[in-house]
């Protein structure tokens, strides 16, 4: 009974185990090994999780320490956090009884992490050297122009498969489209007769069956009709004519490898299910052969569709509905300004507007008198709005005084990117910041806005 017992309980933890990411299981695997290691070296021969708490948590602060690469560099700040994390997950699935990241039997070795994260970014690290960069407009469209995306051959066809699934239905560029069925994309028609296709998502890492989190709305791709020869309808046919018969099935791999031995003239280009480093070097592959500057990933797509569209104005909460985040907060890592963007500051800075007699500035203080419109000088201010100029006939009004500008609620910094057309507006100036003491005491402004060529 007890032989059953323990082959029953090995059979689901190896059910469970299979259910768990690859790359999470590889990562943990490839830490605790490099662990266990080390522990040899202090003559430690025990397996971690037979390790008493007091013992553990002094080891692995003398572990976290002196860490470092093969090549004896620095590893960035957050791989430290990796380490200790796949350390947790280990013990988690040995059943130890104490979680390292929260128990206080484990203080000394966390603060040993967040005494090697400090160090490390005072050497300068944890900036993310290394991380993706979306692809500007002009890359995008030398990828087509170069024929590296397109329907051309077997290879590009399927390159640009894989493109219009991660930047349109927003997919993570390997282990979500390496999940890819063939029925989890449906080619549909709507009302009027007009194709579109459509995603159905199974398990993503943020939808992992085990809540009710889903997206609101299944993906859909449509017609491009302003660049038919981008267009993913057309691209997906012609993948379609391509394919064996027997891959077309709802379960078979959305993802197939060229048939580098086809008949001349053979319609069939591909054959079995692509390989895993192919999928995961599909947009490298691309930015190498055409010498894309930056570092260009998979990831890259997916950061190109977020960045395009937070760039465009979409409000964020219709961005994470196609995208797949939990929350609006994950954006933020993609709301960096482009380097046209940047570009664009740094000219601005280096090269300012000149100061005129027809520009003067408002100077503003939330707590200076409120005079009469009659009797008060008015003092005009054009409006503008970052390297946009309004309309010349737009001029801003303040019945105030000309005193020192004092806060940000300076009034042209609150209409900065409006266009106005007249009237009377009323705001609210706070008296610094708001708090359950003053959050009441506030003074009413009058900012009076009228065209240039108005009696006033």
């Amino acid at each position: 009974m007890n032989d059953f017992e323990f082959n029953d309980r090995q059979q689901l933890d190896d059910y469970i185990q299979s259910k768990q990411s690859t790359a999470t299981q590889r990562k943990t695997a490839n830490d605790i090994n490099r662990f266990r290691t080390w522990l040899a070296t202090q003559n430690c021969h025990e397996p971690p999780e037979n390790i008493s708490p007091a013992q553990l948590d002094i080891l692995i602060g003398h572990f976290i320490m002196p860490l470092k690469k093969a090549d004896d560099s620095n590893y960035e700040p957050d791989t430290i956090t990796s380490f200790h994390r796949s350390i947790e997950r280990y013990l988690t699935n040995k059943n130890y009884k104490y979680n390292i990241l929260t128990n206080p039997l484990f203080r000394t070795s966390r603060a040993v992490v967040a005494a090697k994260r400090k160090e490390l970014k005072q050497q300068g690290l944890g900036n993310r050297p290394q991380k993706a960069e979306a692809l500007t407009t002009d890359e995008e469209n030398l990828l087509w122009e170069t024929a590296q995306l397109g329907p051309h051959d077997p290879v590009t066809l399927i390159r640009t498969m894989w493109f219009f699934n991660t930047k349109l239905f927003g997919l993570r560029g390997s282990d979500e489209n390496r999940k890819l069925h063939w029925g989890d994309v449906c080619l549909k028609c709507d009302e009027n007769g007009e194709e579109y296709l459509e995603f159905n998502e199974r398990q993503t890492k943020t939808r992992d069956g085990n809540t009710g989190y889903t997206r609101p709305f299944q993906p859909k791709m449509f017609p491009n009709k302003i660049s038919p020869h981008k267009c993913p309808i057309m691209h997906y046919r012609e993948y379609q004519k391509h394919r064996p018969a027997e891959t077309l099935s709802n379960d078979s791999p959305f993802y197939l490898a060229v048939c580098h031995n086809r008949a001349p003239g053979s319609q069939l280009w591909y054959k079995k299910p692509l390989g895993e480093n192919s999928l995961r070097t599909m947009m490298k592959n691309m930015a190498n052969a055409i010498s894309l500057p930056g570092k260009k990933t998979n990831h890259s797509v997916r950061k190109t569709m977020c960045t395009n569209l937070l760039h465009a104005g979409i409000a964020p909460t219709n961005i994470v509905q196609l995208s797949g985040h939990k929350n609006v907060a994950s954006l933020n890592n993609y709301a960096t300004a482009s380097r046209n963007q940047q570009q664009l500051m740094c000219n601005i800075l280096m090269n300012p507007t000149p100061i005129t007699s027809d520009t003067v500035p408002v100077n503003y203080t939330s707590r200076s008198p409120l005079k009469p419109l009659n009797k008060s000088p008015l003092i005009k201010q054009p409006c503008t709005a970052n390297s946009h100029t309004l309309s010349a006939h737009s001029s801003v009004y303040s019945a105030v005084e000309h005193t020192t500008m004092n806060t940000a609620t300076d009034p042209p910094t609150l209409f900065a990117g409006a266009v106005f057309h007249g009237g009377v507006f009323n705001i609210t100036v706070h008296d610094g910041l708001q708090t359950s003491q003053n959050i009441n005491k506030h003074k009413r402004r009058r900012i009076i806005y009228s065209d240039s060529d108005s009696s006033q």
